[in-house]
């Protein structure tokens, strides 16, 4: 009974918590925003907080002694808590699609960077997590990244869209059905992503030796 309670937390709040946000009266661009500041913040703070507690509890520091590259370990959470995310997700976007009236075009667009966004915000949670000697440390951490990310993102430009250097602005201008959609958004969505998710195997390491 307690862990059909949770799934249905892990799944229902997302959307009990964004459904609003899709329904209100606002400019799409807040919509937009909005969502793919989601899918930021649930991704660094939902990964960093995961990999502290397990290196806290010294989990970590007992899968050191196996023979598997710390970067494959690392890189395989990623995967993982991306698509948990995902999955969490899921529902809110495509409750936002269909009341955002977006062609197919776009809709294909925001299908295709949402994994990159989902896995650029969890390879920066790892980058959080391997830079931070404590867990309060990683929630200044994470604050910052999250704040660094959303301005890199141009999270703070107008309802033109969003674009910037990471792949939460592409999927901010992919959800937004007033824009003309721009395929080249994917592409730059995910070689931001590979660069993260570089940036946060290589420092990986750091993460299963003793502090």
């Amino acid at each position: 009974m307690r862990g059909r309670r949770a799934f249905l937390l892990k799944f229902l709040l997302p959307l009990l918590l964004l459904a609003p946000l899709a329904l209100a009266t606002v400019p799409d661009s807040m919509k937009a925003f909005g969502f793919s500041a989601a899918v930021l913040f649930i991704g660094v703070f939902g990964s960093s907080v995961r990999l502290i507690h397990l290196r806290e509890s010294r989990m970590l520091e007992r899968m050191a002694v196996l023979p598997i590259p710390p970067q494959r370990v690392a890189a395989e959470y990623v995967l993982a808590s991306a698509f948990q995310d995902g999955m969490q997700l899921l529902l809110p976007l495509v409750l936002l699609l269909a009341l955002g009236g977006s062609s197919l075009l776009a809709t294909a667009l925001v299908l295709l960077i949402y994994p990159a966004a989902l896995l650029g915000a969890n390879a920066l949670g790892v980058l959080v997590a391997s830079l931070s000697a404590s867990a309060a440390e990683g929630h200044l951490f994470a604050i910052l990244s999250v704040l660094g990310a959303a301005l890199l993102s141009g999270f703070t430009m107008s309802a033109s869209g969003g674009g910037g250097l990471l792949p939460f602005g592409p999927l901010a201008t992919a959800l937004q059905p007033t824009l003309a959609p721009a395929p080249g958004g994917v592409v730059l969505a995910w070689v931001s992503a590979a660069v993260l998710l570089g940036l946060g195997l290589a420092v990986s390491p750091r993460l299963f030796s003793a502090r």
